[in-house]
């Protein structure tokens, strides 16, 4: 038995089937006055952006939601200073060892010094000198991932004898730092302990 109707038909709805096929999955342009959209992304299911590209929330979200940043600076901040102390936490327990730049053992600045390398951060050689970086932040200002400095064994001077890395700000405006101690090697230590809290001198930020 044949179909007459469907017979005759084929031909065009093919062809309008292949037309279609080859259509954008979508295009779609947004105008709205006094707003920040902008024109979204052309996407075509035949390769005109990579898989790689597609897989960018920017490149819609972004552009189709105003007031929305994909990647927030704050966050992103915060991760960096936690991947940071997690490194630095790895070295717990070396050895501190005067000039040692690292990894096995190290000083208080050489520590520092081989951590920030983690983040393509050059940092100076000496906690001194470490101490004219960044920018100067108050006791009440410390984030974790702040460098913070002490006097050296000699409490009479203002000399930057000794730095360490904020570990953990607490609510009571105390703070834990990890360091390089000279009898403990890498360790954490708390501020409230009464050989750093009288030495303590300042902090700066390296890390915006």
């Amino acid at each position: 038995m044949e179909y007459p109707k469907l017979k005759n038909n084929i031909l065009p709805l093919l062809f309008i089937a292949f037309i279609f096929s080859a259509l954008p999955l979508f295009a779609i342009t947004v105008k709205a006055q006094n707003t920040h959209y902008s024109q979204a992304k052309y996407i075509s299911p035949i390769g005109h952006k990579t898989i790689m590209e597609l897989a960018k929330p920017s490149i819609y979200i972004e552009d189709l939601v105003p007031s929305i940043s994909v990647v927030n600076k704050d966050n992103a901040s915060d991760d960096i200073v936690d991947n940071l102390l997690k490194y630095a936490f790895k070295f717990k327990g070396r050895p501190y060892r005067s000039g040692s730049k690292g990894p096995s053992s190290f000083d208080c600045s050489g520590f520092t010094c081989y951590v920030f390398k983690k983040l393509s951060m050059t940092l100076n050689a000496s906690s001194a000198s470490q101490y004219r970086q960044g920018k100067s932040v108050t006791r009440d200002e410390l984030k974790p991932g702040d460098l913070v400095f002490f006097k050296g064994r000699n409490t009479t001077t203002s000399r930057v004898g000794h730095v360490g890395l904020v570990s953990e700000v607490l609510p009571n405006g105390s703070f834990k730092f990890i360091h390089a101690s000279c009898s403990k090697g890498i360790c954490e230590e708390s501020i409230n302990s009464t050989y750093y809290s009288k030495r303590y001198i300042g902090a700066r930020r390296v890390i915006d």
